[in-house]
């Protein structure tokens, strides 16, 4: 079964951009060559906010897999750190549910 999770962050203001280029050339393929899909993502630039949806479609479920992810080599080898750029961070596990 496939879980999702929605991830909500407030940018430092003026800093989207350099965020966007960063999350988009090293978070995505770090997260997909793990298994990991990038859904879509968002940007409310009013308020500065970023949000994204992951996909994990593996039996261990989104928990583990991240857990996993996080302590990979895969993603210790990435050098760009997004942790400056985020102020504040919101996590949602959600679950689809059909509605057709």
């Amino acid at each position: 079964m496939s879980e999702y999770q929605l991830r909500i962050y407030k940018i430092g203001v003026g800093h989207m951009a350099e965020f966007i280029e960063g999350w988009r050339t090293n978070i995505v393929p770090s997260r997909e060559r793990f298994g990991f899909k990038v859904v879509t993502a968002w940007t409310n630039t009013e308020i500065d906010e970023f949000v994204w949806v992951l996909r994990w479609d593996g039996p261990e479920g989104y928990a583990a897999a991240d857990r996993a992810y996080y302590q990979s080599p895969g993603r210790k080898s990435v050098s760009w750190d997004p942790a400056p750029f985020i102020m504040t961070d919101e996590l949602r596990i959600l679950h689809e549910v059909a509605f057709r």
